[in-house]
């Protein structure tokens, strides 16, 4: 929970927040309303800024979907990640857009190109043995997506370092 993360932090660490692919779903829905979601990002900063903690909000991860008029990656989070980017811009957090950044990267793939890259769903995590290997796990109704928190930082702070260095 976001409370055992605070407790367990110190001021200058870092808080990097995202909601997951289930949150914008439109089917059996059990995500945040938009408004909810907005809140909901804001309460988090609020909450890590008092205890003198650095946030970044990262909006969700596109999803390997097609237009099929011209072959570019289609949104699957329709509102959701300008959401993100409203609650960073009001509360002043750290943004990295990874939808707009992996929906580039998807479409310069293309479809064949984003399978063989590997960008696609292959299951949910087993909890019982992960939850063994892993500090903090939170299990997600309905499954985890197709990317685990560490590869994403690890992309992310690759590209960044290639943005701020341009290696």
């Amino acid at each position: 929970s976001l409370k055992y993360v605070l407790d367990n932090s110190k001021p200058g660490d870092y808080l990097f927040i995202m909601f997951g692919h289930n949150d914008a779903k439109t089917s059996d829905y059990y995500g945040a309303t938009l408004e909810e979601y907005k809140m909901l990002l804001e309460q988090m900063v609020r909450a890590a800024r008092s205890k003198g903690v650095e946030t970044v909000i990262l909006t969700s991860l596109a999803r390997p979907r097609w237009k099929a008029s011209d072959g570019t990656a289609s949104n699957s989070h329709g509102q959701y990640p300008a959401t993100a980017i409203a609650a960073a811009e009001a509360t002043g957090a750290a943004i990295i857009d990874i939808d707009e950044i992996s929906r580039a990267e998807i479409t310069r793939l293309g479809e064949q190109g984003t399978l063989e890259a590997g960008y696609y769903v292959t299951g949910d995590v087993d909890f019982e043995e992960v939850s063994k290997k892993c500090s903090y796990i939170t299990p997600v109704p309905g499954g985890v997506g197709p990317m685990t928190i560490v590869s994403l930082l690890t992309n992310t702070l690759r590209a960044y370092k290639k943005e701020v260095y341009k290696d």
